[in-house]
């Protein structure tokens, strides 16, 4: 794919957001706990 084919791709999937959306912003969720390496 071209790579300005990609940024269109792209861009249209943006603009297919409605104008609300996350409109109140994101809830961010707590860390989760992982063992380390």
């Amino acid at each position: 794919m071209p790579k300005n084919k990609a940024w269109n791709v792209f861009l249209d999937g943006l603009n297919g957001f409605t104008e609300d959306f996350l409109e109140s912003g994101r809830e961010q969720l707590p860390d989760s706990e992982r063992e380390s390496i």
